[in-house]
């Protein structure tokens, strides 16, 4: 019994001390995530590019999916992701991600993705899509993270904005205004306060009016 006893007391004694040199060596929880994170942000290298950003979503879904049962949304959605597919194709913009009933795309220049977002909601009234959609647009630097991530308050201005639009609605920041195609009706819609951004942002509502086919060669 005295000999477990002894054991069990040098074995206390070697933890406290392993702690004591971890913590010796790290620092407290605090400072050891600190030191980590200062390490890394200072061998990591950083790079922002410029890009530009739409969010799009099915107005209603939620509720149309209700009344009218999965099949009727699992439809609906499958013939959105396709003409979103082949639209985005068409223009040469990448469809980032897909968020459920909506989609993230991003592009390296703002006119062709106007493009693509105006002529989606085109084609889907076209083909007698039941729910109207609606979509936000901003472009700026953001942060280029492991090479296929983005970073920054354009992206998250694009989500809001397409979260602020009325279904039927594409609402972008003056900057992306400025580079729409000569057949885009814009339409001034002043200084708006977005949620999530400090500053009020100058908003302009686009048009979904066709494309002529002569500009989409």
């Amino acid at each position: 019994m005295g000999q477990q006893k002894r054991d069990r007391t040098q074995s206390q004694v070697s933890a406290s001390a392993l702690i004591r040199n971890v913590r010796y060596v790290f620092g407290e929880p605090a400072v050891a995530e600190k030191c980590y994170v200062g390490h890394m942000a200072t061998n990591r290298q950083v790079t922002r590019v410029e890009r530009t950003f739409a969010f799009i979503d099915i107005s209603r879904f939620t509720a149309y999916t209700d009344q009218r049962g999965d099949a009727a949304a699992v439809a609906a959605l499958a013939d959105f992701r396709m003409v979103v597919r082949d639209t985005a194709s068409r223009q040469g913009v990448r469809v980032d991600k897909w968020l459920g009933d909506g989609a993230m795309f991003v592009s390296v220049d703002p006119t062709p993705l106007v493009r693509a977002v105006l002529n989606i909601e085109h084609e889907l009234v076209e083909v007698g899509f039941p729910l109207p959609l609606r979509a936000g647009i901003a472009s700026g630097l953001v942060i280029l993270f492991e090479g296929d991530d983005y970073i920054g308050m354009p992206v998250n201005l694009a989500s809001r904005l397409c979260s602020e639009a009325a279904p039927g609605e594409v609402l972008v920041t003056d900057v992306v205004a400025q580079s729409a195609p000569d057949w885009v009706t814009t339409r001034w819609m002043g200084d708006l306060d977005v949620r999530g951004v400090t500053a009020s942002v100058a908003v302009v509502a686009l048009s979904s009016r066709p494309e002529p086919a002569e500009s989409s060669r």
